[in-house]
């Protein structure tokens, strides 16, 4: 059976492809631990100048798969299958020790959408639809997303995006700073390969931190054991008033966007 996330370099380029088509990239608990290992798989790769990664067919990442992973979850289970393992794939992408850039295609939905953000730059072909969800089903943002949403787009509309629970289009998301370019969806690939190229060839020391990927992880709060101490104490002081109140994790950080998407037979 084949991996749910796929490395494989072509030249100075090391593509990270999510690689469950069939539910548009849906996460689920495999393919959470696979992104882990393909991440750092690219960075090992000292042959690989820049990365990118990107989602095979209809879709980037349309969030996580609700239907696969359907009930509730204690909380303890829920951080040790879903919340730590994703807080190390941000490590990971942030220790890259090389540029990533995102190519974004259908649907960036909760989690897809919390993994673009890990880029360094974010390509989206035309129609491309971005949001998070998360609220809908009592979920919260994971893989540093709320500290990147904010740093990208600012507190405002990071919060509004949040709280609404809607989709954006790929024109909006450039508007408001989420991507960084908008091309059509024929000269996506190519176009990021094009900047991939550009990239490498000023990236000299292939597998080494350079200085502006050194300066951008040392502001990611997930990058030092006290920031990350501070927000778990923060944070259990919240999820231990919510169990109070009888409160259970959700199964998932992210809702699929299939919902959103026309219904074609496939699974949702």
């Amino acid at each position: 059976m084949e991996s749910p996330v796929l490395y494989e370099r072509s030249g100075p380029i090391g593509y990270i492809t999510l690689n469950r088509p069939h539910v548009l990239n849906a996460m689920n608990d495999e393919w959470i631990h696979a992104l882990l290992a393909a991440a750092k798989t690219a960075r090992e790769d000292a042959a690989a100048r820049v990365a990118v990664i990107r989602g095979a067919g209809r879709a980037f990442c349309a969030g996580a798969d609700l239907k696969e992973n359907p009930r509730r979850q204690e909380l303890m289970e829920f951080w040790r299958t879903h919340i730590g393992p994703q807080q190390e794939i941000a490590r990971q992408f942030r220790h890259l020790g090389k540029p990533l850039i995102a190519q974004v295609h259908g649907y960036a939905v909760g989690g897809g959408c919390e993994v673009a953000m890990l880029a360094d730059v974010r390509i989206a072909a035309e129609g491309t639809k971005l949001g998070f969800t998360e609220v809908r089903v009592g979920a919260t943002v994971t893989m540093g997303g709320l500290y990147n949403l904010t740093r990208l787009v600012g507190p405002g509309r990071a919060f509004e995006l949040l709280y609404k629970a809607e989709l954006i289009d790929a024109a909006e998301a450039m508007r408001i700073g989420l991507v960084n370019r908008v091309v059509p969806a024929d000269q996506l690939e190519a176009t990021v390969r094009t900047l991939a190229e550009k990239i490498a060839l000023h990236t000299t020391q292939p597998n080494s931190r350079s200085p502006a990927k050194a300066s951008t992880a040392r502001w990611t709060w997930t990058s030092t054991p006290r920031s990350r101490w501070n927000w778990a104490r923060r944070s259990s002081r919240i999820l231990r008033a919510r169990a109070s109140r009888g409160w259970r994790a959700r199964p998932s950080a992210s809702v699929s966007a299939r919902a959103a998407a026309p219904d074609d037979g496939e699974r949702a």
